[in-house]
């Protein structure tokens, strides 16, 4: 018979086992296999399920391999597939989308069944009731679809996909023409397809299109100049004397900078409006370059902007307002009234711009950074003469409501209606009027477009749009513990800081958090023991934000067993 110390030392055994296995059941081998995080995973997170086209009614037939009837084939598809692919994605029908699709369709030259653009999505992740099947085309895992609304629903979700496909949102962004940066859609379309050559040469066609989208370039008009978001067309005639017209793009980081000479006084108080009335130096536009050179990063063109007293006064006031980086410099002498016509004001923002009335009520309580006034387009300034025209329309190019484009006409030989007919040929929904005749000067680098001695004591300046941070690289799970995931990526340049998304088990990434530049990692704390999370991250500056580099997939470690001890007598 044991006796009663045995029995004990029995129990003890047997508790001492019990809490080996409560011990490796928490944290041993099983625990091991979840402790981890996936750069490709083989979860997939819940994709965009927007449609605009009803899934077919009719049993879809299957069309395979050899079965695939020529008409079928990838790059065979017209524009009626395309646009069909725009209507899925929920975007904007456009000649400019549809020939963006055309010119890319040939890079692929896919035989490809319903697929002329070679997509690898699989039917399985389509909305259920679609009817569609699918084959492997190649080894690329290329799909045949079968039928023309598989192809343009495999297409539209591929393009659509919020996981790795957030890659593609510089492409959709074009698409809508909410923006084109060259570099963004460069990666983006090499991570399609693996391949630098295509990539550039494709992104330079688009960048063709996008210069000329929507037919808004007029006949006869050639770019001679052109940087990031900004461009400068010419058009000769027999007689000389050509016309200019810049194009701002707001959406690609270019801008406009209003400029003065030196102020002689300051005018205290001697505005119509109860603000400042200050004369400026007159200067030439060799000087006024010069001196917007060496101040502004990405200096493109400057021209002659605000009416004023003439050349016969130096120094000047201006005829109408001036607002300069948030600060009311200016009335003008002429406040809202002015023989000629009716009085305008430009009004420009960071990523739009506007044409008003110019009156006390709205140049006060207008919340633009910077103002110029100007006169109507229909204001009588020898209206039917052919001098000097400096003019300014503004466009919104992909129908936002917000006047994104900024157009800005130059000749030393026009009339008034030419102006305004040349902006609205440019797409200008509304125009404005600045001083002319002798003061009219074009001015880009070392070269003097339109020419005159005149000296001027306001100029409008053009600034190109900046490079934006390239995709972070080498984007991984770092480490994770039972609360958190640490997500890690390699340092990029140009950037002011990272942004981190996060997907929201809906339909997309949302941004989550940001870090500053040079900071390569970030803890999600916002988790729980056995939990997982799939993570973007994007560089970003002062021109715009990167495509997104991800996503990748962590796990939070499983939650431990937590006992109290038995307490053996």
């Amino acid at each position: 018979m044991r006796t009663k110390k045995q029995i004990s030392l029995i129990y003890k055994t047997l508790y001492g086992i019990m809490l080996l296995g409560v011990f490796l059941s928490a944290f041993g081998g099983a625990n091991l296999s979840d402790v981890r995080a996936q750069n490709a995973p083989s979860e997939t997170p819940v994709f965009p399920t927007t449609s605009s086209t009803p899934p077919p009614i009719t049993e879809v037939s299957i069309l395979y391999g050899a079965d695939c009837s020529s008409n079928a084939y990838g790059y065979n598809q017209d524009s009626s597939f395309f646009t069909e692919v725009l209507n899925l994605m929920g975007i904007p029908v456009t000649q400019f989308g549809l020939d963006a699709f055309a010119a890319w369709q040939p890079y692929e030259n896919t035989m490809a069944c319903w697929n002329p653009l070679a997509t690898t999505y699989h039917v399985a992740w389509f909305p259920a009731g679609t009817g569609c099947t699918e084959t492997i085309f190649n080894s690329a895992n290329v799909r045949n679809y079968s039928s023309k609304y598989c192809g343009e629903l495999g297409t539209a979700r591929t393009l659509l996909y919020s996981g790795n496909s957030s890659y593609y949102k510089p492409i959709r962004d074009m698409l809508s023409q909410v923006s084109f940066n060259w570099q963004s859609l460069h990666d983006s379309i090499k991570l399609w397809v693996g391949s630098e050559s295509y990539a550039t040469s494709i992104t330079n066609k688009w960048q063709t299109l996008w210069d000329n989208r929507g037919g808004t370039v007029p006949s006869g008009f050639n770019k001679i100049l052109s940087d990031i978001g900004v461009a400068l067309y010419k058009k000769n005639y027999s007689g000389g004397q050509p016309d200019y017209v810049q194009v701002v793009d707001l959406n690609q980081g270019a801008s406009v900078k209003l400029m003065t000479g030196s102020m002689a006084s300051p005018g205290t108080g001697g505005g119509p409006f109860g603000g400042n009335n200050p004369t400026f130096t007159s200067t030439s536009l060799a000087t006024a370059w010069n001196s917007f050179n060496s101040s502004t990063s990405g200096a493109f063109c400057i021209t002659n902007g605000a009416f004023y007293s003439g050349p016969a006064y130096n120094p000047t006031p201006l005829a109408f307002a001036l607002k300069q980086n948030g600060v009311m410099v200016s009335d003008g002498y002429s406040g809202s009234s002015d023989p000629s016509g009716a009085v305008m004001m430009l009004e420009l923002w960071g990523d739009h711009a506007d044409i008003r009335s110019l009156t006390r009520d709205n140049l006060y309580g207008s919340s633009a950074p910077n103002i110029l006034g100007g006169l109507s387009e229909n204001a009588n300034k020898s209206a039917t003469s052919y001098v000097g025209r400096t003019f300014v329309g503004i466009d919104d190019t992909n129908g936002d409501s917000l006047y994104d484009t900024v157009l800005v006409f130059n000749s030393s030989y026009a009339r008034q209606t030419d102006a305004s007919t040349v902006l609205r040929n440019f797409g200008a929904d509304k125009v404005i009027m600045f001083d002319g005749g002798g003061s009219t000067q074009l001015r880009c680098g070392a070269n003097s477009y339109v020419s005159s001695t005149r000296p001027i004591p306001q100029t409008i300046g053009v600034v190109r749009g900046g490079d934006i941070p390239a995709v972070p690289s080498n984007f991984r799970i770092d480490s994770s513990t039972q609360i958190d995931i640490t997500i890690a990526w390699d340092d990029t340049s140009n950037e002011a800081g990272y942004k981190i998304y996060k997907w929201d088990w809906v339909s997309s990434f949302v941004y989550f958090a940001s870090v500053e530049a040079n900071v390569t990692s970030y803890t999600d704390n916002t988790l729980t023991c056995g939990g997982e999370a799939y993570y973007e991250v994007s560089a970003y500056n002062a021109y715009g934000e990167s495509a997104h580099a991800g996503w990748v997939h962590g796990y939070t470690q499983s939650c431990s067993n937590l006992f109290l001890p038995l307490i053996l007598r």
